[in-house]
C-alpha cells in the first residue's frame, strides 16, 4: 500500500470478481474429501457427492466473499469495484 501527497495510504481495486460457478448440489453432502482417485491418469472424486460438495462449498465462498466486499465497498474501505 502506498501513501498519496497528504501521506494518507492509497488503496488500490479489489480483483475483479468472476461468475459465480453453478453446480449440482449433492444429494448428501460429503465433508471428508478422500483422496483423489488416478484412474489411467484422470484424476476425480471417489463419488459424485465429494466432487458436488466440493462445488458447492466454493460456491458459497464466493457469496459469501462478494457479501464481504460489498460491506467494504459500502464502509469506504476499499474503492468500488
Amino acid at each position: 500500500m502506498g501513501r498519496n501527497q497528504r501521506d494518507e495510504p492509497t488503496v488500490a481495486a479489489m480483483t475483479a470478481q468472476l461468475t459465480t460457478i453453478t453446480h449440482v448440489a449433492p444429494s448428501t453432502p460429503d465433508y471428508t474429501i478422500a483422496d483423489l482417485e488416478d484412474d489411467d491418469s484422470e484424476f476425480g472424486f471417489s463419488t459424485k457427492d465429494e466432487g458436488n460438495t466440493v462445488l458447492s462449498v466454493i460456491a458459497n465462498l464466493q457469496a459469501r466473499l462478494a457479501e464481504v466486499e460489498a460491506a467494504l465497498e459500502s464502509a469506504k474501505i476499499v474503492p468500488d469495484n
